[in-house]
């Protein structure tokens, strides 16, 4: 915001599981989610202005940039309806960043029975693995001191190779989660913390069961 120059679009994050296209044009779906996340958006718009809402206002003057998040998420046959109502709800150099897991979006678009569909204009950007360096950057950036970053070390062996926690430590959510967990807060003592060589534990076979020790471990550490 400290950023924006006057009249900008202002990036606003919205789920699209919610959405069924087939109910609800997305104007008026993208409308509900506003007033829902943002009440106040549901008062009416100053003088002069022909829609019902400030939501809708908002909208049509174009001042929001609609992140419409996990097109994946919503039911696997209406994914490329869902494409096919983005396409038509885009008005001419309107902006809208749509996010997807690569898999799904290429069968939404080249479904085995159907016609392909994509969205139209659209440039595509996709997450690659992170690089082993960045990885033991990270965690080595927000460690305390060298006795924190020395517990990472049989963690950092296995980075980049096909040994479940490599796999495992190539997504931000993961590496954030291992972050989390093993790092220790501003002022905290190494005593209580997990240790982050559990990851390379023997009996964590492979990448599933590294993933599901971290999301376990999530919640009782950040309220530690």
């Amino acid at each position: 915001l400290a950023q924006r120059t006057d009249g900008a679009r202002v990036p606003i994050l919205v789920s699209i599981a919610s959405w069924n296209p087939a109910d609800q044009d997305l104007r008026a779906w993208l409308n509900d989610q506003l007033i829902t996340d943002h009440p106040a958006f549901a008062s009416a718009p100053p003088a002069g202005v022909d829609e019902d809402t400030r939501a809708a206002a908002l909208l049509a003057s174009g001042l929001i940039l609609p992140i419409l998040d996990g097109l994946d998420e919503i039911p696997e046959g209406v994914r490329g309806a869902a494409i096919s109502h983005i396409n038509d709800a885009l008005r001419p150099g309107e902006p809208l960043l749509v996010t997807c897991r690569t898999q799904q979006y290429r069968e939404a678009i080249t479904p085995a029975h159907g016609l392909e569909v994509t969205l139209r204009g659209a440039a595509a950007v996709e997450l690659c693995p992170l690089d082993a360096s960045a990885v033991r950057s990270y965690l080595c950036d927000d460690a305390a001191g060298p006795a924190v970053r020395a517990r990472w070390d049989p963690v950092f062996d296995v980075l980049g190779t096909e040994a479940p926690a490599g796999q495992a430590l190539t997504t931000p959510l993961m590496v954030g989660l291992a972050r989390a967990i093993y790092n220790p807060l501003p002022g905290e003592s190494l005593t209580p913390l997990r240790d982050p060589a559990a990851l390379c534990d023997p009996d964590l076979t492979d990448r599933t069961a590294v993933e599901a020790l971290l999301f376990d471990a999530f919640i009782p550490a950040v309220y530690r």
